[in-house]
């Protein structure tokens, strides 16, 4: 798209004056064509300042998914993310990413995306990605371990996601078992992994993640509004869905590293600081099978530790709801 080629021109040159024949020329498009993208840019957020004899510069830069953001943002030795496919709209970046890992996708390749026609949760529920309002992303990772051993990974995302949120926004999202963040009791990003396996290990896993990023309240459908939230309405600053983005394949590189090294307890750690449902009696859902118990943390194997009476229960799957104290 030539809205980025511009873009990079003005990120190449940070802060300095672009003129107007320059950027035609470079480019092999007319001064008209390069104010019209200018516009586009300007209509994505971006502030321009242009003068007579000088051409144009970059004040602000816009909200945009392209390559030449996201490498902006990248941190130095940053590997994860790349190569990277920035696509306007598609059915869901997890479906993008699944089609093209079994193409051959190295490991850390990332489909982010500006709207998903489809996307989706866990359990199959529909997510809202309403266009140019959250970050829709799906890394592609090829670990070198049985699949018997990748489930934490689910955990590793969660924690990844809400240390690049805090970094970012400065406040910091709790987990909701397994790998929903939450703030203040609603939802800020919801995470969906997928997994492909064969008898000789794991091909691939998909860590998709979708945040709300600048969504206000009358952008949620009216029966979400009470029960999710954005980075936006949390802080009211909007932030570059590319720099978030950026946050999280580094701590996801950071964390992958990690556990490698040092083996998943690093992680867990981390996670049971940030549990949204430390202490709560809640109520869990595993297909015909309910069960209640206090959470009392998570296991290395990133299972979720449960106090029902006298005995402590390790649970690998199900669907986690509150329940009152109470009862």
């Amino acid at each position: 798209m030539k809205d980025h080629d511009i873009l990079r021109l003005f990120l190449e040159r940070e802060g300095s004056w672009i003129s107007g024949e320059a950027i035609s020329q470079e480019l092999g498009i007319t001064r008209a064509a390069v104010w019209k993208h200018i516009r586009a840019l300007q209509a994505a957020g971006g502030i321009f300042d242009s003068m007579p004899g000088q051409g144009y510069r970059m004040r602000i830069c816009p909200d945009v998914i392209a390559p030449c953001l996201l490498d902006y943002e990248r941190a130095p030795g940053v590997a994860m993310g790349r190569p990277v496919r920035c696509l306007d709209t598609v059915t869901s970046t997890n479906q993008a990413a699944r089609d093209w890992a079994n193409q051959g996708a190295p490991h850390g390749a990332l489909v982010i995306a500006n709207a998903q026609t489809q996307g989706r949760g866990r359990k199959g529920r529909a997510w809202v990605s309403t266009p140019g309002m959250g970050l829709w992303m799906s890394l592609v990772l090829r670990p070198d371990m049985p699949a018997a051993q990748v489930q934490p990974i689910t955990l590793l995302a969660a924690v990844a996601a809400s240390r690049a949120v805090e970094e970012m926004a400065g406040f910091i999202p709790l987990i909701k078992w397994p790998n929903d963040l939450w703030v203040k009791g609603r939802k800020l990003c919801g995470i969906l992994t997928e997994l492909s396996a064969d008898m000789e290990g794991v091909n691939w896993v998909i860590i998709g993640t979708g945040v709300n990023m600048q969504l206000r309240a009358e952008d949620f459908p009216e029966e979400l509004r009470e029960k999710a939230t954005s980075v936006f309405l949390e802080t009211g600053i909007k932030y570059p869905r590319a720099r978030l983005a950026e946050g999280i394949c580094r701590w996801t590189e950071y964390y992958l590293s990690r556990w490698q090294s040092e083996g998943f307890g690093v992680i867990a750690s981390v996670y049971r600081e940030r549990m949204a449902l430390l202490g709560q009696p809640i109520h869990m859902v595993d297909g015909p099978r309910t069960r209640d118990g206090i959470v009392i943390g998570v296991s290395e194997r990133g299972e979720l530790l449960l106090q029902r009476g006298d005995a402590v229960e390790a649970v690998s799957t199900g669907e986690v709801t509150v329940r009152p104290a109470e009862e």
